[in-house]
């Protein structure tokens, strides 16, 4: 990272940590904690760790953070890292940088450390696989079409510069077969077989195709027009693969399909809410006292909320609260899972939807 990126990346952490002071949420601090390690401040780290831990001391996913600090070895190896890409400017300095970014969770870093990396050695195909690989689990969780097409590009032109390369042609089959795009998907399997015929998921992935009939299969397979029907369907043609011990796109809150149930009492007993729902794509998850009344209306927003949350970072919940003489109504949705809170004229209806944002993230990046 340049000396103004930097400077940048300070200045918006700065301004995030005010936000955060004032509107305090374990999650969010906990974020600004790693960021902070991977911008190689520990001293900010550590006085946003002992802030958040005073306020929340049984945060299971701050206690993590904290150990993650303690042990000093990411935060070590990532000056190291960031010094050596620096020194040398390797290409395998900047994978290798990349890849601590990744353990560390900052994903925005990682990108932008891919990104310096093609700016410097043109069309390299790791560079290349690992952006569209980061598209294409973009693309699990929000189902826009952007990203489909964005991990699609990407990965087509790491194979264009590597045609020996299995990770983005294996990835490429996959995509295409989430969507519907049966036959692309066999011929992208096809090539990579021919390398590799061993490839283990592969060839699972292969069984399963040879298994679709022709009658299921769309004829025309225009990839872009089966990118909108997946994003208006809110699905997935194909949303678990058998080849996958488990898919990218059942990390979300299906992972807590077992408990999420005291995540929700527990938020329901914080924040005095009558009644708690969450709801997927797969249907009705938990429902602790909720209403028909009140399913209903959270699946006829839910489409409104996912246009919003498409118009914002991306990752990013979004939220509608309404307040009237009976009582609230709190609603926060973070890709396909939606969650709502009804409450009291009496109870605070801004505590909640914070209460409800930070226990969203919870459940869908599958924290206990």
């Amino acid at each position: 990272m340049g000396i103004l990126s930097s400077s940048r990346e300070r200045s918006r952490l700065s301004k995030l940590q005010s936000q955060l002071q004032a509107e305090p949420r374990p999650h969010g601090l906990a974020q600004l904690a790693r960021d902070y390690l991977a911008l190689g401040d520990g001293a900010a780290a550590r006085e946003v760790l002992e802030f958040a831990k005073a306020l929340f001391p049984e945060s299971e996913e701050l206690n993590r953070v904290s150990n993650l600090f303690i042990s000093g070895e990411t935060l070590s190896r990532l000056s190291s890292l960031k010094e050596q890409a620096r020194r040398t400017g390797t290409a395998q300095a900047y994978l290798e940088l990349a890849e601590a970014y990744q353990q560390l969770g900052n994903q925005e870093q990682q990108i932008s450390t891919l990104r310096q990396m093609l700016e410097l050695f043109a069309e390299n195909c790791s560079a290349l696989a690992q952006l569209g690989t980061v598209r294409f689990e973009r693309f699990l969780s929000s189902l826009a079409a952007t990203d489909g097409q964005a991990a699609e590009s990407l990965l087509v032109r790491a194979i264009s510069a590597d045609v020996e390369a299995l990770k983005p042609r294996f990835v490429l089959a996959d995509l295409y077969f989430r969507v519907g795009a049966i036959r692309r998907a066999g011929e992208v399997l096809e090539g990579l077989l021919a390398l590799s015929p061993g490839h283990e998921r592969a060839l699972r992935m292969r069984a399963r195709v040879d298994e679709i009939p022709p009658e299921e299969q769309d004829p025309l397979e225009d990839f872009r027009s089966l990118l909108n029907q997946v994003e208006e369907r809110r699905q997935l043609m194909h949303p678990a693969p058998p080849w996958e011990a488990r898919a990218p796109a059942e990390k979300g809150i299906r992972e807590l399909v077992e408990v999420p149930g005291a995540e929700m009492e527990r938020l329901k007993e914080q924040t005095g809410a009558r009644c708690a729902l969450v709801l997927s794509g797969a249907g009705t998850l938990v429902n602790i006292n909720a209403t028909d009344d009140l399913e209903r209306m959270s699946r006829s927003l839910s489409a409104l909320c996912h246009r919003t949350a498409r118009g914002m970072q991306l990752g990013a919940a979004a939220g509608l609260m309404v307040e009237g003489a009976g009582g609230s109504l709190v609603m926060e949705l973070k890709h396909e899972t939606v969650m709502s809170l009804v409450l009291d004229r009496t109870r605070d209806a801004r505590s909640a939807a914070v209460a409800a944002r930070d226990s969203l993230e919870r459940l869908s990046r599958g924290a206990p």
